[in-house]
C-alpha cells in the first residue's frame, strides 16, 4: 500500500458497518473488467519491483514507516464511502500517474517527480520542493477545504515560489472558494472521465 499510488478507503456495508480496502470500481459498471485489469497490472508492477530490489532501501522503508503511522492516526475518524463516491475514488491513483507521465514529460534537467503518503505529486530541485500538488476525486467543499490545507501545510517552509495545485474533476465550484484559491494562490487543473467501457482519465 505504500508503494501504491492507490488510495485505502473506508467503504460503507449494506449492514451500515465499515470495510477497509482498495477500491476497483463497482460490479456493475460496464468498465469493471478493464478495472481489474489495470489492479492485476499494478500489482504485477510491485511484484516485479520486489523481484529487483527496488524496494530495499532507506526511502521505501521510511515510506512504509509513514503508512503505518498514517493509518494509526486515520483509525479513529473512520467513515463509510457510498457508492456515488466510489466511480471516482476508485480512479484516485489513475489520476495520479496521468499527472506524473505529464509532469515528467516536461520536466528540466535537475527537476525530480516525486509523491509520499502525503503528498500525491511533487516536484523537486536537489531537496528543494518547487511544486505540489493535491488530488481530489470531488468537488465538495469538505473537500476542497481539506486540499487547501493539504497544499499549505505540506510547503511549509519552501518560499514564495512554490507553485501550489489542485488537481480536481470538473465542475462547478462551492460558492466563494473561487477568490479564496485566487488569493491563496493555488491553481486548479480539471480532469475527466472518458465515457464507458473504455473508461480513462483526461487532464484538461
Amino acid at each position: 500500500m505504500s508503494w501504491s499510488d492507490r488510495e485505502f478507503v473506508d467503504v460503507e456495508r449494506t449492514n451500515g458497518g465499515l470495510r477497509s480496502g482498495i477500491v476497483i470500481g463497482r460490479v456493475n459498471d460496464t468498465d469493471l473488467a478493464g478495472r481489474i485489469w489495470n489492479f492485476v497490472c499494478n500489482v504485477r508492477e510491485f511484484k516485479d519491483a520486489v523481484n529487483r530490489g527496488g524496494l530495499d532501501n532507506e526511502a521505501v522503508r521510511q515510506k512504509i514507516a509513514e503508512w503505518d503511522e498514517f493509518r494509526e492516526e486515520a483509525s479513529g475518524r473512520r467513515k463509510g464511502r457510498r457508492r456515488a463516491e466510489i466511480d471516482y475514488v476508485s480512479y484516485h491513483g489513475d489520476v495520479v500517474k496521468a499527472l506524473r507521465d505529464y509532469r515528467e514529460g516536461k520536466a528540466c534537467k535537475g527537476e525530480r517527480v516525486v509523491n509520499s503518503l502525503l503528498v500525491d505529486l511533487m516536484v523537486k530541485v536537489d531537496d528543494t520542493m518547487t511544486e505540489i500538488y493535491e488530488v481530489k476525486t470531488d468537488c465538495g467543499r469538505q473537500s476542497l477545504y481539506t486540499a487547501i490545507g493539504q497544499l499549505m501545510a505540506h510547503s511549509v517552509g519552501m518560499g514564495t515560489g512554490i507553485v501550489r495545485t489542485l488537481v480536481m474533476p470538473e465542475g462547478d465550484l462551492p460558492h466563494g472558494l473561487a477568490p479564496c484559491f485566487a488569493e491563496l494562490g493555488i491553481a486548479l487543473r480539471r480532469f475527466r472521465l472518458t465515457a464507458a467501457p473504455n473508461r480513462k482519465v483526461v487532464l484538461l
